[in-house]
């Protein structure tokens, strides 16, 4: 098979150009919402997330343009200094894809810690100090052991090499180190987040919970909350009157107290007050409150006895009681679970099943051209059109991956 090369580098051209808008977008875009989104500095994921979208805006502004120029100008006329196309060619070859999984492994480990930890990043100095290291951990271990070995591994007999030379066994060496085993530990550590068991959390919280007391503890009871169930009415005029406390059928209970201290039925005043009590009353079981209103009993069946008061205790009626779920609530403060495996394991969930897709592509696009570029270096290998297509496929394949995985940041961000 024939390669017509006219048109393939104007398919690389075209394929350059459009991977320099489209990244630089893409990302800036992912940038955009994680700012909008708020509380980006001290939330260890949202600020490593923008150093991934970084890196890939820094492939496309600087890698990407310094190959698409070599594309339009020729070789001879180029004004490039050697160290650029060395550091453009390390950076888009070993330094993006070793940064790109390093990052998504400290996404996974981060992810599990914060389902672990069950609380909201809050605005302190520490974590904004463990947010900054962690976002930046995947480019000082990448450059820690990448540049070593890349630089050691030039080719001492062409110093004027202006491009990796793919056949040093260093360089070999720091295509496994910084893309392939990288990538493998990205999907492996994904893949075990993704099909870790999620064990509910429980926090444990205050709360305030009402509880209604029933017919027979009002009875006893007589007052909620130290609350009298009497009620003083000092505007009154004319004698005052004592109605009796009707209580249910199954009440053999003593009457009404007053915060919590108990009278007896024929109380004692000093002289000079006087209420009136009925001097006879009705059983009690027989009057039911809902059957025999006060408004029933005239006053004139009630003789009326007269009884000093004490001067500090007003006139009190016993009114008809009416027990109602609403009128008879105590309020008791009392440790109880939450759990929050509702919305928020939901999301967890989300951000995994997210998490775990973006490793697969990721390894999908970076590998292939680390293992082509290994396959060249061994015995046997004939640069035909076929290698020769393969290589451009693969190529445009792992700059792919930039322009992806932002999109699906993207569209993760809530």
């Amino acid at each position: 098979m024939e390669i017509d090369y006219d048109k393939l580098d104007n398919a690389d051209k075209g394929l350059g150009i459009s991977f320099i808008v489209t990244i630089f977008l893409a990302n800036c875009l992912l940038i955009f919402r994680v700012i909008r989104k708020g509380g980006f500095f001290y939330t260890l994921k949202s600020l490593t997330v923008i150093s991934l979208a970084i890196g890939d805006i820094f492939l496309a502004i600087f890698a990407l343009v310094v190959r698409t120029e070599l594309e339009f100008v020729a070789v001879n006329d180029l004004k490039l200094s050697c160290a650029t196309g060395i550091s453009y060619d390390v950076y888009m070859t070993f330094l993006i894809h070793s940064v790109y999984a390093t990052g998504l492994i400290v996404l996974a480990i981060e992810l599990s810690i914060r389902f672990r930890a069950s609380s909201v990043a809050e605005k302190t100095p520490a974590n904004i100090a463990k947010s900054v290291i962690c976002s930046s951990f995947p480019w000082i271990l990448s450059l820690v052991v990448v540049l070593p070995l890349v630089l050691s591994g030039r080719n001492s007999r062409l110093p004027n090499l202006c491009y990796v030379d793919s056949s040093s066994t260093r360089n070999q060496i720091a295509l496994g180190i910084s893309v392939i085993l990288p990538a493998l530990l990205a999907v492996l550590v994904c893949c075990v987040v993704m099909c870790r068991q999620w064990v509910p959390v429980y926090v444990e919280t205050s709360t305030v919970a009402l509880q209604a007391l029933d017919h027979d503890q009002v009875q006893n009871q007589g007052t909620v909350l130290g609350v009298s169930q009497h009620y003083a009415v000092n505007s009154i005029t004319g004698p005052s009157h004592y109605y009796g406390d009707h209580r249910a059928e199954s009440s053999q209970l003593p009457g009404n107290t007053v915060s919590g201290s108990s009278h007896s039925s024929t109380p004692q005043a000093p002289e000079g007050q006087v209420f009136s009590i009925p001097t006879s009353q009705q059983p009690v079981q027989h009057y039911p409150v809902q059957q025999y209103p006060v408004q029933q009993y005239p006053e004139q069946q009630y003789p009326v006895q007269q009884y000093p008061l004490p001067p500090q205790i007003p006139p009190q009626y016993a009114l008809p009681q009416q027990y109602t779920s609403v009128s008879n609530n105590a309020v008791t403060v009392q440790e109880q679970p939450q759990n929050i495996s509702g919305p928020i394991l939901s999301l967890l969930n989300r951000e995994r099943k997210i998490l775990c897709l973006i490793s697969v592509i990721h390894f999908l696009c970076a590998v292939p051209t680390a293992v082509f570029t290994l396959g060249t270096t061994v015995d046997g290998y004939t640069d035909d059109s076929t290698a020769t297509f393969l290589s451009h496929f693969f190529f445009w394949l792992s700059i792919f991956r930039s322009l992806i995985t932002p999109i699906i940041f993207s569209y993760s961000v809530k």
